[in-house]
């Protein structure tokens, strides 16, 4: 078989069976998972593809852009650059290892951290990049009182024994993160992901002085 009968072929499991499992509305994000692993040669990630089943807890590229309205979320001046560059560095990584800072492996503070400084609103000579417990009291941020909104820094505290996780928002009741080593980095719901509620934390844009107003995102 070639390689693009072996692709077609591919393509319509990977149809059938999000069909067949209930994620006729994930199949675009599970084709993209599918190739992606192939690609990389990861058959564990291409078999977790194929064996998933109902509702996934991603969310379509599209939800990056600020959203308005009834969705409950505004969009911000950083203009969304916070997400874009979390998700360009995310599609470009090998996935999650703790500890890491890319541009091979993220953590979630270590994707935040990069993220916030392509986006202008942290700065990139400051090594000390935050973590959920430092983001609390760094002046680049400030507690959201209110409803979320689109790039604000979403932070689960440690609780049941778990760590902290940290990500940005997308989009109503979704996030963007490194997740795990076993989810990698991608969306998520914020309603799903953990059952103490979360913190969320606004970027104070420009306050990191080159690339006032949010800049483009992803300029690194």
């Amino acid at each position: 078989m070639n390689t693009i009968a072996y692709l077609f072929v591919v393509a319509a499991v990977i149809m059938l069976r999000a069909v067949s499992r209930g994620r006729a509305a994930n199949i675009a994000e599970d084709m993209s998972d599918a190739f992606l692993a192939l690609v990389r040669g990861d058959s564990k990630s291409f078999r977790e593809v194929a064996n998933r089943t109902g509702d996934s807890l991603q969310a379509p590229e599209s939800t990056v852009a600020a959203t308005s309205g009834s969705s409950g979320l505004t969009g911000l001046p950083t203009n969304g650059a916070i997400g874009r560059a979390a998700v360009k560095r995310g599609s470009q990584a090998a996935g999650y290892k703790w500890g890491r800072t890319g541009p091979d492996y993220y953590d979630c503070s270590g994707l935040m951290w990069r993220a916030c400084q392509d986006a202008g609103v942290y700065p990139k000579g400051d090594g000390n990049r935050f973590t959920t417990a430092t983001i609390r009291v760094s002046h680049f941020f400030t507690k959201v009182d209110g409803s979320p909104a689109v790039d604000d820094i979403v932070v689960w505290a440690p609780s049941l024994g778990k760590p902290g996780h940290m990500g940005v928002v997308t989009g109503p009741d979704r996030f963007y993160s490194a997740r795990s080593v076993k989810s990698g980095i991608g969306y998520s719901k914020i309603s799903a992901f953990r059952s103490n509620e979360p913190t969320y934390y606004r970027a104070k844009t420009g306050a990191a002085g080159d690339t006032a107003g949010g800049g483009g995102g992803g300029s690194w």
